[in-house]
């Protein structure tokens, strides 16, 4: 959040739009290059008979065919992607894709180990890394479009090198076709998902930069920025949820799904009020060029409490198996998202997108809702708090509390 506000001030709308033009690209790239590796990986590690080297090697080996290839095509599509600075920030952002493609990749075996807690250290400390050198970035007047690049490759890598050295791999460059076959086979139905349920967070931003430019982008890629930070719950658990749930035992599946879904949906929806309240703040903080931006993070933080459903219970149906459940919720989503935006971009801008996002934010909460009611669930027992739930999570905050001090 801090680093935004230093990074909008220091760039500008016109920069702004541009950095998150790049980091849409090559972060589209990296997270989804994998083609459904990444998505098996924690699965079959878990839940299958083949070798842990078997699968490591064969799928390093396939990232290792993929990223050249992803580089070649960076090459030669320069000219499209960059409108200046080409060779050096050619060079910048395609470490920042090889890294971040690798370490991606390693922490889907954290996540099989539920070593979560191993990788997240890793995270923060990057993070805070990151943010004390913009800082001093910002304060030496040198935080520009350039040394932004810079320090999101290198961040990158450091990242990288801290989760090999966390796994400590033995690597052989083998591919096992058997492994792969049956990887492609689970994964590829939830690599499209997560594919679509990317673009259906991200659609608009690209369409914001085709429709209107860098300028608008810029400005409406800080109300998703601060809208999004309402996700803090529910993406920090849902790596955790998602090992658990391939480790429980199956009468433990039920429980952990309702208290999980219930955490993630009311603790967003608190954030989300306090987000809202915070609009007059966006124009102070940011700058008046910025003031926009916080009638539209309002209209994205309405859709994302119920989108917070739709970023934990995936989990409930690929852990069991069923990956194909989530291919077809994200496309439907992606669907109403995309024909929103296309209806309400040209007429009216940046809310367009910020209401074509909503819809598509309450579709996909409301869908798994569904989908969950038809494996058993009620709606009451998946939203309703009871008083000895409320107790029980006292209790345990309050242990927290006192073990700290």
């Amino acid at each position: 959040f801090v680093t935004s506000i230093l990074i909008a001030r220091s760039l500008g709308p016109e920069n702004q739009g541009q950095l998150s033009y790049y980091v849409l690209i090559f972060g589209l790239i990296a997270t989804y290059g994998h083609l459904g590796v990444n998505s098996s990986t924690s699965y079959f590690l878990k839940k299958t008979n083949f070798k842990r080297e078997d699968i490591t090697n064969t799928n390093i080996s396939m990232l290792i065919i993929l990223d050249v290839l992803y580089i070649v095509a960076i090459i030669l599509f320069r000219n499209i992607l960059f409108s200046s600075y080409v060779y050096g920030l050619l060079a910048i952002w395609i470490i920042y894709t090889t890294s971040l493609l690798f370490s991606n990749f390693l922490i889907t075996i954290y996540i099989s180990e539920e070593k979560i807690y191993v990788y997240n250290r890793f995270l923060i400390f990057i993070q805070i890394l990151k943010g004390v050198v913009i800082t001093i970035l910002y304060f030496a007047n040198t935080l520009n479009i350039i040394t932004i690049s810079m320090l999101y490759a290198a961040t990158e890598i450091i990242k990288l090198i801290l989760l090999l050295r966390g796994l400590k791999l033995s690597y052989r460059p083998k591919v096992k076709i058997k492994v792969l076959k049956e990887e492609l086979k689970y994964g590829i139905p939830l690599y499209f998902a997560a594919l679509f349920i990317y673009l259906n967070y991200r659609v608009d931003q690209l369409m914001v930069k085709q429709y209107l430019g860098n300028n608008e982008l810029g400005i409406y890629s800080i109300s998703v920025t601060l809208a999004e930070l309402a996700f803090i719950f529910p993406e920090s658990i849902s790596s955790a949820f998602e090992g658990r749930l391939y480790s429980c035992k199956e009468e433990e599946r039920r429980p952990a799904t309702m208290q999980t879904v219930k955490l993630a949906f009311y603790l967003t929806t608190i954030i989300c009020i306090i987000g809202i309240c915070c609009k007059p703040l966006v124009s102070i903080l940011y700058g008046l060029e910025y003031e926009r931006a916080g009638i539209t993070m309002v209209i994205l933080l309405i859709g994302i409490a119920f989108a917070s459903i739709g970023k934990v219970v995936p989990a409930y149906f690929y852990t069991s198996g069923r990956p194909k459940i989530h291919f077809r919720v994200s496309a439907i989503v992606l669907i109403i998202n995309l024909t929103f935006n296309l209806l309400l971009i040209p007429k009216i801008g940046i809310n367009g997108a910020a209401i074509a996002s909503t819809i598509g934010y309450i579709f996909y909460g409301m869908i798994y809702l569904v989908l969950l009611k038809k494996e058993g669930f009620s709606i009451k027992e998946l939203l309703y708090i009871r008083r000895d739930e409320i107790e029980r999570l006292r209790k345990y905050v309050y242990q927290k509390i006192q073990g700290v001090k």
